[in-house]
């Protein structure tokens, strides 16, 4: 017994007993109306951006909601980037989008051999804050003297 006789088992579903050949590749040719839509979707989420951003120079530097809008401001750029990047993949030819998984998949590891130094940066961050304000004078020590 496979894992696709299993899952087909527990989820009873006959299609999935089959393996690979049951689970054929989605696949999605746009036409006009979905580039629109698309370059629809980036221009209103540009927008929103935006909008959020002057909110937040207005607000006071201390408020909680300033620190909302930043997050929220951070969701919409990457709902954005994807958005220009399913609206790219759009105009490109077939055989140029074929290969757009290896692009992810050299971006992801581009990204996470960069963010590997700035994790370490990161949590030294963290455990600054939550141990309080270093300043001048003051003796670090790492535990081994």
């Amino acid at each position: 017994m496979n894992f696709y006789s299993l899952t087909a088992l527990l989820w009873n579903e006959p299609a999935l007993a089959n393996g690979w050949d049951a689970l054929a590749p989605m696949t999605w040719t746009p036409d006009r109306s979905d580039r629109v839509t698309l370059l629809g979707l980036l221009v209103a989420l540009l927008v929103v951006l935006r909008m959020l951003r002057s909110l937040q120079r207005r607000l006071d530097q201390t408020s909680s909601v300033r620190e909302y809008i930043g997050i929220v401001s951070a969701l919409i750029q990457g709902v954005a980037a994807l958005t220009a990047f399913l609206l790219v993949g759009s105009l490109l030819p077939q055989r140029v989008v074929a290969l757009m998984p290896w692009v992810l998949l050299a971006s992801a590891v581009s990204v996470g051999w960069a963010m590997r130094d700035i994790g370490a940066s990161l949590i030294s961050w963290v455990i600054l804050i939550t141990e309080g304000e270093i300043k001048p004078g003051i003796w670090l020590h790492n535990g081994a003297d």
